[in-house]
């Protein structure tokens, strides 16, 4: 029974994500289909999740509540969406999770509009019980430094980005993931420091990032990090005055766009 319920979850919530594309193109007469499945899994996820603490059961629970979270979100129904999410939390605690944990506290502050210094650190104390590797928890520092930098705690952005880039220069070698995360501390550090009117400290991070979005560029054919840095470090040399400068790094941003997928 549970090997045939396992393909079923599977069933159900590759149907929801596929759905989920499809309505944002705008093919909406999906929607009732999408409903049906909901409806048809949820008794089936309750089951699978009251077997107990099994590994491979909280999984496939997880990534089911996860394309159920979608179909909430698209309907507009933020009260279940915010109960689904919270019993993702519980979920992503109890297969320790760090990643899931950090995007479904993040979806739960954005939903309730919990965006205040309290909330933030509390939640980022919960993911340092789960983030043992330092790739997790340098993903816990620069999303945690971005949410203060949204509510405009420069100080305390600045601390977790820079905490987070010390972590990153143990990691033994550099896949996509971490280049991403490297490339996201330079650049924001950068952003805080032009936020903060140190020029000079905001283009040396900058530069440091252009590193970063180049390999990004050529390893992986996305050229739209790339882009916004370029952008970044010409309208920095802008207001230090370094108008050449600021010249050729802003024609070179506008060479790059005509290298993107959708310019």
């Amino acid at each position: 029974i549970q090997q045939n319920s396992f393909k079923t979850i599977d069933t159900f919530s590759s149907l929801i994500l596929n759905w989920f594309k499809i309505y944002n193109s705008t093919i909406t007469r999906n929607f009732s289909i999408a409903r049906e499945y909901v409806e048809k899994g949820q008794n089936l996820f309750t089951y699978l999740i009251e077997q107990g603490n099994d590994l491979q059961i909280l999984k496939i629970g997880i990534h089911y509540i996860y394309a159920l979270s979608l179909y909430y979100f698209n309907i507009k129904d933020t009260n279940k969406m915010v109960e689904i999410q919270q019993k993702s939390i519980s979920l992503s605690k109890k297969i320790q999770s760090c990643r899931m944990l950090i995007f479904f506290q993040r979806d739960i502050r954005n939903l309730q509009n919990k965006h205040d210094l309290q909330t933030i650190a509390n939640d980022f104390r919960e993911q340092e019980q789960f983030c043992r590797d330092n790739l997790s928890k340098s993903f816990s520092f620069t999303v945690t430094g971005y949410e203060f930098l949204d509510i405009g705690e420069l100080k305390q952005a600045l601390y977790y980005y820079f905490q987070a880039s010390e972590l990153l220069n143990n990691v033994p070698f550099i896949r996509e993931r971490e280049i991403h995360i490297i490339y996201n501390c330079d650049y924001y550090m950068g952003v805080i420091y032009t936020h903060m009117g140190n020029y000079s400290e905001a283009i040396k991070y900058q530069l440091k990032a252009e590193k970063w979005s180049k390999i990004f560029a050529e390893r992986f054919d996305n050229p739209v990090e790339l882009t916004d840095n370029l952008t970044k470090i010409g309208s920095i040399y802008l207001k230090m005055g370094e108008y050449k400068n600021a010249l050729n790094y802003l024609e070179e941003a506008i060479s790059s766009i005509r290298n993107e997928p959708q310019s």
